[in-house]
């Protein structure tokens, strides 16, 4: 089954408000407005959280050179990991569950996450760059963005997997 979708971002003083996620293979519609929770077809998102990293499944996409250690020490600690290759719907599938940790190093473009890290962060999750900083400033938009999404109480413990 192809996996792709439609993602729409509307920002404010470059940060991101509303986010809208389509993936109309499934015909899911995951939605968010800054402040106000997340949604999947209307109803809100909250869905419980692994509470260790053994019991995650795991979206990585790391860059070739340089995380290699890392990721083999990622992946030694979560129960899975899985690839859809769109880091919008794996962004919105850590909202609603289907996921649980997202990291992603490869140099996503700012449409790649903008909509789906607001989804995300307003569904629980932590969601940050790979340093724990803030994970989008579209003010300011690097060349590459590079996400870490998990549950509050992983994230950091996922941080520090990525910093060794």
């Amino acid at each position: 089954m192809p996996l792709f979708c439609v993602s729409i971002c509307l920002a404010v003083e470059g940060r991101p408000t509303v986010g809208v996620v389509y993936d109309p293979t499934r015909g899911e519609l995951f939605t968010a407005r800054a402040g106000e929770g997340a949604e999947l077809d209307g109803r809100p998102i909250h869905k419980p959280r692994p509470a260790r990293l053994e019991e995650c499944l795991v979206m990585i996409a790391l860059a070739q050179r340089g995380w290699r250690d890392r990721e083999r020490a990622i992946l030694r600690a979560v129960r899975a990991r899985r690839d859809l290759g769109s880091a919008a719907l794996s962004l919105a599938y850590v909202a609603d569950g289907r996921f649980d940790l997202l990291v992603q190093t490869r140099g996503l473009s700012i449409w790649d996450v903008a909509a789906a890290g607001l989804i995300a962060a307003e569904a629980g999750a932590t969601v940050s760059d790979v340093r724990g900083g803030p994970w989008l400033d579209l003010a300011t938009p690097p060349r590459g963005v590079q996400v870490v999404a998990a549950p509050p109480a992983l994230h950091s413990e996922l941080l520090r997997l990525l910093a060794a």
